[in-house]
């Protein structure tokens, strides 16, 4: 049990460090050394000195994470040979500003709460198959070839 001053045991350490790193709460309790993980969860997350920290960590965990997602996609699309300028753009703003909490609300998913990693990653997957979608759309306006001979 947490001391009179708020710290907490070591189990209870090892449970908020998991879920930080993004574990769900029966595998964190398990990892955190609890004989009887399930029990433990249910009071462990209502214990708002642990919520409290858990979110924190993983607000953390979070930002460093799509940091690295980030730089990964930037990498992609910059490297793609058939990406467009406008694409390469778009997705290195996009990924950025949400790594930064600076998106526009027409580029933020629905909800008011800021993306996960498979929020982004879901929000990256539909702009290229939005960018597959209006190439296929494309007509190719190219005049034919006129042979000056003729």
């Amino acid at each position: 049990m947490p001391t009179k001053s708020g710290s907490l045991t070591r189990p209870e350490q090892r449970y908020v460090e998991n879920r930080g790193k993004g574990l769900d709460p029966v595998e964190a309790a398990k990892q955190a050394g609890y004989s009887n993980p399930h029990a433990a969860v249910a009071r462990l997350e209502d214990t708002a000195v642990i919520v409290k920290q858990i979110r924190t960590r993983q607000a953390t965990w979070l930002k460093d994470e799509a940091h690295g997602l980030a730089q990964s996609v930037v990498i992609s699309v910059l490297s793609d040979s058939d990406a467009k300028n406008t694409d390469r753009l778009k997705a290195a703003e996009l990924v950025f500003k949400e790594i930064r909490g600076l998106v526009d609300e027409g580029d933020r998913l629905p909800g008011d709460q800021p993306m996960t990693l498979s929020d982004l990653q879901a929000r990256i997957d539909e702009l290229k198959r939005m960018r597959t979608q209006a190439e296929s759309d494309l007509i190719d306006v190219t005049p034919e070839p006129v042979d000056p001979l003729s």
